[in-house]
């Protein structure tokens, strides 16, 4: 653990230190859930490591807020929580999550708004492309798309990821 707190911490300086810290426990945690197989039995073989942690920090780095828990819930929901395929081993990571963090990881289903010229999934916001006329001549809905919500933080997180 103290190596890949080097690591990541030379690497990412701004990513405030105990939230580093927290970071390393719970993907070591997550590990070693999966290993013991108490979740993550659907659409395994899964591994979380370092490359994990890294695409963390570069999410909290280009998030425009500052770096606190709420966006260290908000990324380990998008690259741990969403990638697990039941809702029964997203709650029990959801609580690994809780024990590491001491806060909770739940977050709230997403808001979807399509216009002509973007498409905001939560808080991701993905520029529409409009350099063809085939593309310029699908309308946009008037109002949002009739998506199950269940759909919509698996879509944020393919989104921003």
């Amino acid at each position: 653990e103290d190596d890949l707190f080097s690591i990541v911490a030379a690497q990412f300086p701004s990513v405030p230190k105990d939230i580093v810290e927290k970071m390393i426990r719970f993907n070591k945690g997550v590990q070693c859930d999966i290993d013991s197989r108490i979740y993550g039995q659907h659409g395994s073989p899964w591994e979380f490591n370092l490359r994990d942690i890294f695409r963390w920090c570069q999410l909290l780095k280009s998030d425009k807020g500052q770096i606190n828990l709420k966006c260290a819930a908000k990324y380990a929901d998008m690259l741990y929580t969403q990638r697990l395929r039941t809702d029964h081993d997203r709650l029990l990571i959801e609580e690994r999550f809780r024990s590491h963090f001491g806060s909770e990881s739940n977050q709230p289903n997403p808001k979807l708004e399509v216009t002509p010229n973007y498409v905001l999934v939560g808080t991701t916001l993905l520029e529409r492309f409009s350099g063809t006329a085939h593309w310029s001549d699908i309308p946009t809905q008037g109002s949002e798309p009739d998506i199950s919500q269940a759909l919509l933080r698996p879509m944020e997180a393919v989104a921003c990821c």
